[in-house]
């Protein structure tokens, strides 16, 4: 028998049921009936009364259940869709600000160590503005300070990138105040002060190296090594290309007012008396006597300490300083001549040798400079500097080719204009400077007799500087025998580079330089047949001649200068 589950007031009216007498029990339907027509009736009655409100509430009812399900639509989408999509996007949004959280932060950070940055990055530019205005204690004070950051911050986990850059400026500082302590030093007009101070500072920067107990040289010695070898250099050599040309005219001034007084004396005292003699046999005999006495004397005076100072003197003096000794001799020899002493052909000779040494020596020095660059361009490991590193400009390396014949006629042809191709070539420039000074110098005593002279000793220059230049070319072209006419790589620009400089060394330097002694200073026409006088030098043409055959084996096209 099945059970049938009841509703909650269904078993609270069969509770009643069961609670009721019997003769209710019986009216019971009765009752229920009378009660069905009332509800029915009070229904009945209601519907037609407020029939509105009931339209009224479906309406209402009816638009809430669409709400309802479009509210359940719109959650379900924001659910599903929406919420997905805003997460992601959250996420995506946390990604995107994190790197400019941190650069805020590191920003932030920076901003509340402002102060303390400022002054770390102040003090490179204060120990340089102290190294230049003298302040060396300031300056080692502040490098102290400098290192005492960096040895806390390098304590710590992650010490400031920008620390290292800091340090390197105050290195470079203090390297500065070196240099200039070192450069004390070789000045010539420093005194004992300057040089104690100098040498003070030396040893508080400790920038000598100390070597192991064992050594023999200590960091003093090292010091005192640098102070001997500075004041000789100013003391010895600087103050005789500068102050020695005085002493030379403070010289001869001193031993013309000497014997020229002393010449005036002896022919007042002896020579105006033995005039007054009456005989004249007499008068004769003994001026003769005293004359040649005072000849013998002049004489000796003039080659004991006039000819060997001036000819062990003349050659150490730069040749601008040469022109205004000579004019001191002439006029010296004018003075001697109007008392019957005239020297001036002793010194001609002297002179002459005198301006060939100097000017072989200035030339020599400005081809030793240029030695020096050749000489740094080899690196270690058989590596070279790149010509535009140090030989030609850097813009030379797209410029077009020309020939030799277009080279020679690039320049103007006036001895005092230098060709404008060498302007591409930094060393050719600092040689053509150097050169030409000695010309400018030269010009104001110029001797015709050692022109020639002058001529080869130029010519032996030339020559050892077209020998390194063309070592260096030969070396760093290398074998390019298999280099393809038309490559435009670097290397091959490179390596045309050199040969365009070798080409404007042979083809222009060299005949301007030659022309530019024998026709700007001497206005000669050069001689270009050889074996006449003032032709190329055999070695020099040889050297010309090596090149030339070694620029023939090359398959690659010539470039310009």
């Amino acid at each position: 028998m099945l059970s049938i589950p009841l509703t909650p007031s269904q078993q609270t009216y069969l509770s009643h049921l069961t609670s009721i007498p019997l003769e209710k029990l019986t009216s019971e339907p009765s009752v229920l009936q009378t009660q069905s027509h009332h509800l029915t009736s009070s229904l009945t009655s209601l519907t037609h009364t407020s029939y509105p409100t009931f339209l009224t509430l479906h309406t209402t009812t009816k638009a809430l259940s669409q709400s309802l399900e479009t509210l359940s639509s719109s959650l379900d989408t924001l659910i599903t869709e929406s919420l997905p999509t805003l997460e992601n996007t959250v996420n995506g949004w946390k990604n995107r600000t994190d790197g400019v959280l941190r650069e805020r932060h590191k920003a932030r950070v920076v901003l509340d160590q402002h102060d303390k940055i400022r002054d770390m990055l102040d003090i490179p530019v204060l120990i340089d503005a102290c190294v230049r205005n003298g302040f060396f204690s300031e300056a080692l004070s502040l490098a102290s300070h400098a290192s005492t950051i960096a040895e806390k911050a390098y304590a710590s986990e992650a010490p400031p990138l920008i620390l290292d850059s800091i340090l390197a400026q105050v290195q470079q500082a203090v390297t500065h105040m070196l240099c200039s302590l070192l450069a004390t030093l070789h000045e010539s007009n420093r005194k004992l002060p300057a040089l104690w101070k100098a040498v003070n500072f030396l040893r508080k920067m400790d920038v000598f190296t100390e070597p192991h107990e064992s050594a023999d040289v200590q960091s003093e010695d090292q010091i005192a090594l640098a102070f001997l070898s500075g004041r000789n250099s100013c003391d010895v050599v600087d103050k005789d290309q500068e102050d020695f040309s005085r002493y030379i005219k403070k010289y001869i001034d001193v031993w013309r007012e000497g014997v020229h007084d002393l010449i005036m004396q002896f022919h007042t005292i002896f020579l105006e008396r033995t005039k007054g003699v009456s005989d004249a046999s007499v008068d004769d005999a003994a001026f003769q006597r005293l004359h040649t006495l005072l000849t013998t004397y002049a004489l000796h005076a003039l080659n004991t300490y006039l000819l060997p100072t001036i000819s062990e003197a003349l050659p150490c003096l730069p040749l601008a300083s040469i022109p205004s000794i000579l004019t001191q001799l002439t006029y010296c020899a004018n003075a001697f001549a109007r008392v019957g002493f005239d020297y001036s052909g002793a010194i001609g000779g002297i002179m002459c040798k005198a301006i060939r040494n100097s000017a072989a020596r200035e030339e020599r020095a400005a081809v030793d400079a240029v030695a020096e660059k050749r000489k740094s361009s080899f690196q270690e490991q058989s590596r070279f500097k790149k010509p535009s590193e140090w030989l030609v400009l850097p813009s030379q390396l797209s410029m077009p080719a020309s020939s030799p014949s277009a080279l020679m006629h690039s320049h103007d042809a006036s001895p005092h204009q230098p060709p404008l191709v060498l302007a591409s070539y930094p060393p050719m420039v600092d040689l053509t400077n150097a050169i030409l000074t000695t010309f400018n110098s030269l010009r104001l005593v110029a001797p015709v007799d050692i022109s020639l002279q002058l001529l080869e000793d130029l010519d032996a220059v030339l020559q050892d500087c077209a020998e390194s230049l063309k070592g260096y070319i030969v070396a760093f072209c290398g074998d390019m025998a298999d280099e393809p006419p038309d490559s435009d790589s670097d290397d091959a620009r490179e390596k045309g580079a050199a040969i365009s400089a070798g080409e404007v060394y042979f083809t222009v330097f060299v005949p301007y330089i030659r022309t530019a002694l024998m026709e700007g200073v001497y206005g000669q026409q050069l001689l270009m047949e050889p074996g006449e006088p003032g032709s190329m030098s055999q070695s020099l043409e040889s050297v010309c001649r090596e090149w030339g055959s070694w620029l023939e084996g090359r398959r690659i096209p010539r470039t310009s200068g």
